[in-house]
């Protein structure tokens, strides 16, 4: 079967490319995202015993995935990418320059108060790696030892959403070479760093991943609306690219860094665990070995943390730990497993479709092309990694049906209003 599952997920890919060319649409990057994971699980098929997937696992995974990129293909928008466009917005230098400031020093100071905290409540004779795998033991325990001022969550949550923004002008001054926006280059750049920094924190590898991503996608569409030819710079792609393989050959290293336990696992072992165990996992469920416990409420797999910010008392638990021989697999199974438990196989599909629908009705209006900052792009870079990751866990409805999430539209929307009525002065032509 999961042979079978491996060419569904090659054919979805090469359609999802086929129809969209666009490496950022959202059927390419759930389809990437399970095929990667899907052709991991198959190197590892002896281990693992592969042999043993059922049909209807293959039926969830790829059938979802299928109907996804289906219900994407339906709603395809009007592509205006060979649209000649003669000018772009001129930025108030000046004025965005004392906003930014601002903010990078309120975000500063906010992370030196997090890591006082942090040593005040766990002991200021650890280090930084310790600090990190406290603060998760903490968490995970529900002791919650470790309380921050309230000040520092809202400077926190202000510094995440104005990231936006300051993403966009960062895009805009690297694309269109703005020479004379040198010090507005600085200051977005730390404020970038401080948010990855601050994401360090929470030890969890999306917090320090997410943002450098969400940079990566608002200038890899703003590069597609500013000039009408679909061409990235190589040079671009070969530090994405370069990225991307110092991240995997380092992944041990990098999760020992963050406070994970890594024991004697090896590098490979646990970039397999993280980026193919998904689909084990999942049969593992799917033959009623998993463990876990049935949903209590409607959707509670699927919307968890909807419950968990909106009912005090709700717990859940973080998923049972599943393995194979002496091999370690997580406790994670696909967004496939949440739609599963909550809904059944019917669900699947249901939610797939569901989801589909609302990503391309961002994507659609983030490729339009706007007079000035495009809010519909903000929002996508918001959701770009949490589709990508479905692969992983339904980190898209993890996300977006939330309180926060209503909390940070409101605020990029609000951010993005400012900035296009303040700080956008104009525009100029350019060839």
């Amino acid at each position: 079967m999961i042979f079978i599952l491996d060419l569904l997920l090659v054919l979805n890919v090469f359609v999802a490319y086929k129809s969209f060319r666009d490496f950022m649409s959202p059927p390419f990057l759930l389809g990437i995202g399970m095929l990667i994971a899907a052709i991991v699980a198959t190197c590892y098929y002896s281990e693992w015993h592969m042999e043993l997937m059922l049909p209807s696992s293959m039926l969830a995974l790829g059938g979802g995935t299928l109907i996804y990129t289906f219900v994407a293909l339906m709603m395809r928008g009007k592509d205006d990418a060979q649209k000649i466009i003669s000018s772009v917005p001129n930025i108030n230098v000046n004025r965005a320059n004392k906003i930014c400031l601002i903010i990078v020093f309120l975000s500063f100071i906010a992370n030196i108060i997090k890591i006082r905290v942090f040593q005040t409540t766990f002991g200021s004779s650890l280090s930084f790696s310790e600090l990190i795998f406290a603060a998760r033991i903490d968490n995970w325990s529900g002791e919650k030892m470790l309380k921050l001022p309230k000040i520092v969550y809202w400077i926190s949550n202000l510094s995440e959403f104005s990231l936006y923004l300051s993403l966009w002008f960062l895009s805009y001054i690297i694309i269109l070479k703005r020479k004379n926006y040198k010090y507005l280059r600085y200051l977005t750049i730390a404020h970038l760093i401080i948010v990855v920094s601050s994401g360090l924190l929470t030890g969890a590898k999306g917090g320090v991943v997410g943002p450098i991503l969400r940079f990566g996608i608002i200038y890899y569409c703003m590069f597609l609306s500013f000039y009408k030819a679909k061409m990235i710079k190589r040079t671009f792609l070969l530090k994405a690219i370069l990225l991307f393989a110092v991240f995997v050959f380092s992944f041990k290293t990098f999760s020992t860094f963050l406070g994970r336990q890594t024991d004697d696992t090896n590098n490979t072992a646990m970039l397999a665990e993280y980026c193919g165990a998904e689909i084990k996992n999942f049969d593992i469920y799917m033959h009623g070995y998993d463990g876990n416990s049935q949903s209590k409420r409607f959707g509670e797999y699927t919307f968890v943390n909807f419950y968990r910010e909106t009912l005090p008392n709700f717990k859940k638990d973080n998923g049972e730990f599943q393995s194979v021989g002496n091999f370690e697999l997580g406790n994670v199974y696909t967004q496939f497993f949440q739609f599963h438990k909550d809904f059944g196989m019917l669900g699947v599909f249901v939610m797939s479709s569901l989801l589909s629908a609302l990503s391309m009705f961002i994507y659609n209006r983030a490729k339009k092309r706007r007079e000035k900052i495009n809010f519909f792009m903000l929002v996508y870079a918001s959701i770009a990694f949490p589709i990508f990751m479905g692969f992983f866990s339904s980190q898209f409805t993890e996300m977006v049906f939330t309180p926060y999430y209503i909390k940070l539209l409101i605020f990029v929307g609000f951010f993005t209003f400012i900035s296009n009525k303040y700080l956008i002065k104009g525009e100029f032509k350019y060839e």
